[in-house]
């Protein structure tokens, strides 16, 4: 059932649904996203009386044709079939680079861009972790000292498009996280491994690894 909801959805997203005419009403532009598998989402001036402002998917290959105006961009996420026809998604997360806002002048056409070739971006958290105890009724541990302390780190992973948004690196097969984990290497100068072990995501998207 989900396979059929997804390709239902993709029928409705790239059969022109959103795609307006070429040619709009006076002081209106049109902007188009020109990066392959790329779907960005644009918010709209709020109506006057509505609760909330109403937002538009523009999918890569369609054009759509806008006010002359400022606008924030809310989502952006990149898709790819695999051989077996199933679609890949990647989320963009809080940081969107130069895609967070869209300005779309009277008779112009603007353009997106980002996605690949994307770069990995890491950051490293070293944190100290006190020794517990884990059996039931034991003798609480021994007062932490600098010796008895583990060394703890935190590898936080991004992939950043060409327009510098960042993507989680939580891949979506269809509307369902993929189930392996990727392997995390830690190489010296001589590519020799120092560690290694499987990434464990977090709430948000991102962990460690053990």
């Amino acid at each position: 059932m989900k396979k059929v909801l997804l390709v239902v959805a993709l029928s409705v997203l790239f059969g022109g649904t959103w795609a307006l005419s070429d040619t709009g009403p006076p002081n209106t532009g049109t902007v188009k996203v020109n990066t392959p598998g790329m779907i960005v989402t644009v918010k709209l001036p709020k109506p006057e009386g509505a609760k909330k402002a109403p937002e538009v998917p523009i999918p890569y290959g369609k054009e759509a044709s806008l006010p002359q105006g400022k606008y924030e961009i809310t989502d952006v996420q990149l898709y790819k079939p695999d051989a077996q026809r199933r679609i890949w998604y990647l989320h963009a997360i809080s940081d969107l680079g130069k895609l967070k806002t869209l300005e779309v002048a009277s008779g112009q056409a603007a353009t997106v861009e980002g996605g690949e070739k994307l770069k990995i971006k890491t950051r490293l958290v070293v944190t100290n972790e006190k020794p517990t105890t884990l059996r039931v009724g034991s003798a609480p541990p021994p007062a932490a000292t600098p010796a008895t302390m583990q060394k703890v780190v935190t590898v936080y992973l991004d992939y950043v498009g060409l327009s510098g948004e960042h993507y989680g690196p939580k891949a979506l097969v269809g509307q369902a996280p993929i189930q392996q984990r990727p392997i995390i290497r830690i190489r010296d100068e001589e590519e020799k491994v120092l560690a290694e072990g499987e990434y464990h995501y977090g709430s948000k998207g991102y962990g460690g690894f053990g």
